[in-house]
């Protein structure tokens, strides 16, 4: 299986075929970035680490107008900059003009291309700069995990099942409290974290039993809390609703939730 060190919070996602991978290089003219047919039949619409955003072929041969402007406007600006003697990518006005974004941060930058006239290389523009992504897709998921110090990468698909909560956890309790009442409630072999280190401030488990992402923010600077106190916010399948509920009622703070987060969810 490609992209075998990826943990998949929840398997219910539909991945494009291969046939419209491979007919979209046919319709483009081009090569596909190195990794780009892999990751796609792999994992198809999602976020990896709420972070990287992989568009899907048919994103790219029928972008949405919000994003064929946002496209636009990008590829705009990078060939401004391409024109910089300090740039290292090697990259050519002529090429951008024939460059198409192949995927983008949930935090609008930076943003990945390939360009028909070089090949399966695949190029990173974030801040004016750019640069080649060594292996490609392969070279971008290794540099999400470890820019953001993940033991390991994680993958949460847009299947229209996911539901995203926050919720403030009393003092007292504590990231150790925690765990115990997830572990509890739904085993210890159902629980993972991507940052394990005692002193890590903000943890991210997974329960598998829900199909849960589950990231504690233990900084109290962030989180603007009573001492002691911390914020939550969680991601599940939608039928765990009232289960993770009955679960966490006991540690909140009174009217801490659980809330609908309302912020832009990175699917």
């Amino acid at each position: 299986m490609a992209f075998e060190s990826v943990y998949r919070v929840s398997a219910r996602n539909s991945v494009p075929p291969a046939a419209d991978v491979d007919s979209l290089g046919r319709e483009l003219g081009m090569d596909l970035p190195i990794g780009y047919r892999d990751y796609v039949t792999s994992f198809g619409p999602g976020t990896l680490c709420n972070y990287l955003i992989v568009t899907m072929p048919n994103e790219i041969l029928n972008p949405p107008t919000w994003l064929e402007k946002t496209n636009r406007d990008i590829l705009a600006y990078i060939e401004l900059c391409v024109t910089r003697p300090d740039d290292q990518s090697g990259l050519t006005p002529a090429d951008i003009e024939q460059a198409l974004i192949f995927a983008y941060a949930s935090a609008e930058a930076p943003i990945w291309c390939a360009t028909r006239t070089r090949g399966t290389r695949l190029f990173e523009h974030v801040e004016g700069d750019s640069s080649e992504i060594r292996d490609g897709f392969y070279g971008l998921v290794e540099r999400c995990t470890a820019q953001q110090q993940h033991e390991f990468p994680y993958f949460e698909p847009r299947n229209g099942r996911r539901r995203m909560r926050q919720l403030n956890v009393r003092s007292g309790v504590g990231r150790e409290g925690f765990v115990d009442a997830m572990v509890r409630r739904w085993g210890r072999e159902s629980l993972r974290c991507s940052r394990s280190k005692k002193d890590e401030l903000f943890p991210v488990y997974f329960l598998s039993a829900i199909e849960g992402c589950i990231e504690l923010h233990l900084d109290p600077q962030y989180n603007q809390l009573p001492a002691d106190s911390f914020f939550v916010r969680a991601r599940y399948d939608i039928d765990s609703e009232m289960e993770f509920a009955a679960c966490v009622e006991p540690l909140l703070l009174p009217g801490g939730g659980p809330h609908e987060f309302i912020g832009d969810a990175p699917w």
